[in-house]
């Protein structure tokens, strides 16, 4: 019974953690900010904030259907 629950517990952890990375890397990238300094600006941030402004720059973004290129001024 035991080993089931330090399964399952093992299972979350690691999948929060890649859900995590995932929000953070989708975060970097939306906000066009360079890669080398994202993890200066966006240090701190917990995935409820990281999920909200994520958000926030999707309501920004034209609705158009086609995701802007990095760097682009469009």
């Amino acid at each position: 019974m035991y080993s089931r629950y330090c399964l399952a517990l093992g299972r979350f952890v690691h999948l929060f953690s890649v859900a995590e990375t995932l929000m953070t890397n989708l975060l970097w990238f939306l906000s066009g900010v360079k890669i080398e300094v994202a993890p200066a600006v966006f240090n701190s941030v917990r995935m409820a904030n990281a999920r909200d402004s994520i958000r926030r720059i999707l309501d920004m973004e034209p609705r158009g259907g086609a995701v802007r290129q990095r760097g682009s001024r469009e």
